[in-house]
């Protein structure tokens, strides 16, 4: 047994195309609460059920519901991914920040230009901390989806996760470790061009400074 470059790059793109996907479903949910008050509480209630369900838990649903396909398995990583994006921009958007509230309400703006220099900067510093949590926990459950199983063949077969199961029903400790190793690498990898995105299009004068905003457009 040995892990190629095709192992690695299945589970990048099992966990990207869950990232994103769960990333998307956190957002929309979370503004949903923001803009919807009236489904804030029952969201809050439904979220916080399903959340409190462990990943390993879902795997005999994944697998009785979807088979060994690769929707169960980049379902069960948005899955875990969702979760912490929704909060995060659930959290963002209802966090008051008096003294600039009383600042920008003494200039007197329009709805459009609140929005634009308080509210659209909260919600996308929520998303960036949700995003950028969900990055681990995305691995965490590509780890968890993978060990469901690789057994069809062509352009999916493999993964890290299902090598390290593999290494583990051989009692192969060299390729557990190498597996886990390289899990963490790619959380490494991954959570620093996170970083690097943001810094390259936060790093303007403008930033997140709503007053800046004003003074310069």
């Amino acid at each position: 047994m040995e892990i190629s470059w095709v192992d690695i790059g299945l589970s990048s793109l099992r966990w990207f195309l869950g990232l994103c996907t769960g990333s998307i479903v956190g957002i929309l949910f979370g503004l949903l609460s923001f803009y919807t008050k009236s489904a804030n509480k029952v969201i809050n209630m439904v979220f916080n059920f399903f959340r409190a369900i462990p990943i390993i838990g879902l795997m005999p649903v994944i697998q009785m519901g979807f088979g060994v396909s690769e929707a169960g398995k980049i379902g069960l990583i948005a899955w875990g991914v969702m979760f912490p994006v929704w909060l995060s921009v659930q959290s963002a958007t209802t966090r008051r920040l008096p003294e600039l509230e009383l600042v920008l309400k003494a200039k007197q703006l329009s709805k459009r230009d609140y929005m634009m220099v308080y509210i659209l900067p909260k919600i996308a510093g929520g998303i960036m901390l949700g995003i950028q949590v969900g990055i681990g926990i995305g691995w965490l459950c590509v780890v968890a989806a993978e060990l469901i199983g690789t057994y069809s063949q062509g352009f999916w077969s493999g993964g890290l996760g299902y090598k390290l199961y593999l290494a583990h029903q051989n009692n192969n400790w060299f390729w557990v470790i190498t597996s886990l190793s390289l899990f963490g690498l790619l959380g490494i990898i991954s959570a620093a061009l996170w970083k690097l995105f943001i810094r390259l299009i936060f790093t303007s004068n403008r930033g997140f400074n709503p007053l800046l905003w004003l003074e310069k457009g």
